[in-house]
């Protein structure tokens, strides 16, 4: 997947915080098609079947508060 940044000015620092003003918009993925992260904890993507953004935690997609998805 990719990461679209949108038309504005963006500012990433070496600390690791960003800035944008403009939009992000994070891959489009079906709930049938997630991909299986290893290392990639903090990894966002936007479920299209569930409608919203969701996070990997390292073992599982999770709500971006952390709860489970509730499937």
């Amino acid at each position: 997947g990719t990461l679209t940044i949108g038309h504005g000015k963006h500012v990433l620092s070496s600390s690791g915080g960003a800035t944008f003003s403009d939009y992000v918009c994070f891959p489009v993925v079906s709930t049938a098609n997630r991909p299986i992260l290893t290392g990639e904890v903090g990894s966002v993507i936007y479920d299209a079947d569930l409608g919203k953004l969701i996070i990997w935690n390292g073992t599982a997609w999770v709500n971006l508060d952390g709860t489970s998805l509730g499937e």
